[in-house]
């Protein structure tokens, strides 16, 4: 197994602490919307990548690129679905940081560490 980039273990960490605050934020809304679900099953979506990150789980890579194309999709999506100014600046945002991920997990040393045969 390669060493692990940099990168991967920032989006590790950050896939972590996304998740549990998903997880949280889920329980805190337990039984008072529908989405409560989802919210819950995208934190621990985000959990379990952010930990197969630092394990090196193959399946974890294109898992990401497939999350992150959702998410520069929807992000895009949105902002040509709202005229609030405010909500295109966060959907932007979002895109950009979806964007940076992509073209990060599609560096040859990501790929390598991930897929390294």
């Amino acid at each position: 197994m390669s060493e692990r980039p940099q990168g991967v273990t920032i989006l590790g960490i950050l896939g972590i602490i996304g998740g549990l605050i998903l997880i949280l934020a889920g329980f805190g809304f337990l039984g008072k919307t529908i989405g409560t679900a989802i919210i819950i099953s995208i934190g621990i979506v985000d959990l379990t990548l952010g930990a197969g990150s630092f394990l090196a789980w193959s399946w974890v890579w294109p898992l990401g690129i497939v999350f992150s194309l959702i998410g520069v999709m929807t992000g895009i999506g949105s902002v040509f679905m709202t005229g609030n100014f405010l909500l295109w600046t966060v959907e932007w945002l979002g895109i950009i940081t979806g964007v940076a991920i992509l073209y990060h997990l599609l560096q040859r040393p990501v790929i390598v560490y991930f897929c390294p045969s």
